[in-house]
């Protein structure tokens, strides 16, 4: 009786979180069904064209996306440590170091001790880090703007919409 009942049960996907992906077996496919029909290849996809679309909006700013978002969220949060900021913006604890390297030596980013833990650092957005987030918001969101204009303003809020639901269905990031 209990293994009907949980073989009743719809399987959600177990997501990996770090990476971003399913990690259930995947569905079977119609004879018809390509990779280029696939989420997995139209995610990705749609991932090059908003990095590309940013990139080249921010290229004068050498900024890449990772970068502007722990920019934003270190504005929003005003001091954090690193694990808790790699899990806010769904950065694994390597990309997150080495994001904060390369934001610490264009001195974006400002480093200090924890006054609960010395031995603990707490980050914080430089005035600097405060002027180039500026003109990267700005930039942004022109970019966005263009690259969802093209679906309609309808279709445009109903892709947003399912995919913040994915992103929340998928839960937290993990540390590693």
């Amino acid at each position: 009786m209990v293994a009907h009942a949980k073989a009743a049960r719809p399987k959600r996907p177990r997501m990996n979180a770090a990476a971003g992906a399913a990690v259930t077996a995947p569905e079977r496919r119609t004879s018809t069904g390509t990779l280029l029909e696939s989420p997995e290849y139209l995610f990705r996809r749609a991932h090059q064209l908003a990095v590309a679309a940013f990139a080249e909006s921010c290229r004068h700013l050498d900024l890449t996306p990772s970068q502007y978002a722990v920019l934003f969220m270190l504005r929003e949060v005003g001091q954090i440590s690193q694990n808790e900021l790699g899990r806010k913006v769904a950065l694994d604890r390597s990309t997150t170091s080495i994001v904060l390297r390369s934001l610490g030596e264009r001195r974006l980013v400002r480093e200090h001790a924890d006054p609960a833990d010395r031995r603990k650092k707490r980050l914080q957005l430089s005035d600097a880090g405060r002027l180039l987030l500026g003109e990267a918001e700005r930039l942004s969101a022109d970019s966005s703007r263009q690259l969802v204009d093209v679906l309609g303003r309808e279709k445009a809020r109903q892709l947003l919409s399912l995919l913040e639901e994915l992103s929340r269905a998928a839960g937290p990031v993990s540390g590693d």
